[in-house]
């Protein structure tokens, strides 16, 4: 019924305006201009409702009735409007180029503007814009377009001197701060920055979202290293983007965030990423080689085997494929496989190092330490003095119990690399195995020279200090350093305990310890230092309580000397 009353409606319409017409043709307008601007309208009116936009096109007629008779103004706003949203952008720029003066309201030419900006002219743009800004300097949303315009020009001190301006009349506009924050970036300014696009954030009108100032917002707190930050502002622009149904892939985000799961081992999200968006990563194959190194590192073999076989099918076999299946095989008890795939991975590319690694692997999990050893040594003729090679000689060595040996490829290896943290920590660790504990300090207090908040660092020199009982005020200036840095580590609360424990104080110790088991109950060794302080305490069926506990729980350092514990005389 409505529908029926709305076609009589436009062709009433249509022949009213088509008879007034011959009187306008006295006029100069043609009669050509006329059927083609009702012919639009019918199209626009009626059709708009009823069909996909395929399959009509009002702008198309209004066009042709401009171009039959410029005189009719009043059209072009519509066929801006009609052209920037069809995105024929060339042809928007001609007609505001060319009837500029002629156009009838500011929006009409601000059309000309986005349709310049669009097409990359944006000298066209800024000429343009100066022009608006000029005749109306209140105009903000004008100013600050211009103030992008000025920015892409690489005009950024011009375009920052005008927002700052701008800024005295909309200090509330997000649009304000965030044009702030870019001329910061430019600065590589990323604290403030980042103050600006908060602000922006802050602008925004009450439960509205943009996803361009968080992905950016986490794009800068990535820079400054603070990655929890970065991770959150990056999920919410991913989780607004797909809200909006802009940018479906996105891909600058989702690469972003998968960069910080795996830096951070957040391998489920990682995984979650990727499988949920393989669209977003066009090279199938480079997809399922990431999916099988995560599927590697959350233990489960099976599905890595699956991607990576599936990879070599496709033909893009490398070595980091081959090394990472050989890994898979190696923990599913496949050792043939394992030795064929990390020798495929070798003979591949004999310069990349990560099939020598895994053979190594292979190698030493089944205690053939001498082969492992020869594997290292081809592997260092394609990378001679390379760290890795230092490193992983000095782990083959440390497992075969050739400590001597150890250190003096650790040492060697310090010569090339004298600030190198990884391998300053490994020779500190090895000379206390060899009870050297003055190299051992030297180690360590060159590491906390270089690294003096690493908590880490400070809590195992105390630690092995309070074992050996030397030094107990250092190893308690340490501890008491580790866990200001760190206060919720069970592990460095524990170290501080035990170090309170050696100097005596086991009153204080024991409130630690139990701290440290409040926090996480799951560590033996932990409950084996509360059972020595309860020995030592007089609390002899306590000790053998919680030494028992220790023993079930399994992962103590020396289970012997524990069960040599559990069988003291009360």
């Amino acid at each position: 019924m409505k529908k029926g009353f709305a076609v009589f409606a436009i062709f009433l319409l249509y022949g009213v305006c088509v008879a007034g017409s011959r009187s306008s043709r006295r006029d100069g307008i043609t009669d050509e201009a006329f059927e083609n601007f009702y012919q639009g309208l019918f199209d626009e009116v009626y059709f708009e409702n009823l069909l996909p936009s395929q399959y009509y096109d009002p702008t198309g007629y209004y066009i042709k009735a401009f171009e039959s008779d410029t005189t009719l103004v009043e059209l072009l706003p519509r066929i801006l409007s009609g052209l920037y949203l069809n995105e024929a952008l060339d042809r928007v720029a001609v007609f505001g180029e060319r009837y500029f003066d002629r156009l009838p309201d500011r929006e009409s030419k601000r059309l000309v503007v986005h349709a310049e900006m669009r097409l990359g002219r944006i000298e066209i743009a800024n000429r343009i814009l100066e022009r608006l800004y000029k005749e109306n300097p209140q105009d903000v949303t004008t100013g600050l377009d211009l103030v992008e315009t000025y920015y892409l020009l690489g005009r950024y001190e011009k375009g920052f001197k005008l927002v700052k301006s701008i800024k005295a009349q909309a200090p509330d506009t997000a649009r304000v701060h965030e044009l702030l924050g870019r001329y910061y970036i430019y600065k590589k300014d990323w604290g403030k920055a980042i103050e600006n696009y908060k602000r922006a954030e802050k602008c925004l009108p009450f439960l509205s979202f943009d996803p361009e100032i968080y992905q950016i917002l986490g794009f800068l707190y990535e820079l400054q290293g603070q990655d929890s930050l970065a991770i959150t502002y990056l999920e919410r622009s991913d989780f607004q983007f797909g809200l909006r149904g802009l940018r479906p892939c996105n891909t600058e985000t989702k690469k972003a965030l998968l960069r910080l799961y795996l830096k951070n081992d957040k391998l489920k999200e990682a995984k979650g990423l990727l499988l949920n968006n393989i669209e977003c990563f066009p090279d199938y194959a480079d997809a399922s080689i990431l999916l099988g190194w995560i599927e590697l590192n959350m233990g489960n073999y099976k599905n890595t085997v699956e991607y990576l076989e599936k990879v070599i099918d496709l033909g893009k076999g490398n070595t980091t494929v081959y090394a990472n299946l050989s890994r898979a095989y190696a923990n599913l008890g496949d050792s043939l496989k394992a030795e064929y795939c990390a020798k495929l991975a070798i003979w591949s590319n004999p310069k990349e190092i990560d099939g020598y690694l895994a053979l190594v692997s292979l190698y030493m999990k089944a205690k053939q330490y001498d082969k492992a050893f020869r594997v290292m040594d081809d592997a260092e003729f394609f990378h001679p003095g390379k760290k890795v090679i230092y490193i992983t000689k000095a782990q083959i060595l440390f497992s075969a119990a050739r400590y001597e040996d150890c250190v003096e490829v650790l040492n060697a290896g310090l010569k090339k690399y004298p600030k190198d943290e990884d391998l300053l920590e490994f020779a500190g660790e090895v000379y206390f195995k060899l009870k050297d504990v003055d190299k051992a300090i030297l180690m360590y207090e060159r590491l906390i020279k270089l690294a003096p908040r690493n908590a880490r660092y400070l809590n195992n020199l105390g630690y092995h200090l309070a074992e050996l009982g030397v030094r107990l005020d250092r190893a308690l200036a340490c501890t008491e350093q580790a866990i200001k840095l760190v206060p919720n580590s069970a592990d460095f609360i524990d170290s501080y305990g035990w170090v309170l424990f050696k100097l005596g104080r086991l009153k204080e110790a024991e409130y630690q310890i139990r701290r440290a088991i409040i926090i996480d109950s799951t560590i033996a060794e932990i409950w084996e230092h509360l059972g020595d302080i309860y020995w030592a305490s007089g609390k002899k069926r306590e000790a053998k309580r919680v030494w028992k506990k220790a023993l079930d729980m399994g992962g103590v350092e020396d289970e012997a000397e524990l069960r040599e514990k559990l069988n003291r005389s009360d």
